[in-house]
């Protein structure tokens, strides 16, 4: 389920059969779905369910893998740009703090939101110039 971005939503998803293929491979997007407080449709309990077996199964060297590539993806984006778009630094640093959480705790962190990953990581202070930071690439 694809849906191009329209300025203001961004929709995307996979039917059941696809989503446990992807949760079987660690795949990050996935899981970054199954934690994201936005649903558009859902049966609370088999996601729940879903939701925990993906987290208990995931490969926390894939997913390094994953986030590692994707810093370096949006570095790259950076460094070769007069004027880089504030997501590229925003998915650099979000892919940085998933990096550091996987390395201290061996697993997703239980949220997508890097402002609770910044304050859980690096203390109180940092949560809200990350939250900033993402509101305005949001806009």
């Amino acid at each position: 389920i694809e849906r191009p971005a329209d300025g203001a939503l961004d929709i995307g998803g996979w039917d059941l059969g696809k989503a446990l293929g992807l949760m079987v491979k660690s795949n990050a997007p996935l899981l970054e779905w199954l934690a994201s407080p936005i649903r558009y449709r859902e049966m609370p309990a088999a996601a729940a369910r879903i939701a925990a077996l993906a987290a208990e199964t995931a490969d926390a060297r894939a997913l390094a893998w994953h986030y590692d590539q994707l810093a370096r993806r949006s570095l790259v984006e950076i460094a070769d740009s007069m004027a880089p778009r504030l997501k590229a630094y925003c998915y650099a640093l979000r892919a940085a703090l998933t990096m550091l959480w996987l390395r201290r705790h061996g697993a997703p962190a239980p949220d997508r939101k890097p402002a609770t990953a910044a304050a859980r990581l690096c203390g109180a202070g940092m949560g809200a110039p990350v939250a900033g930071a993402g509101d305005v690439a949001q806009r």
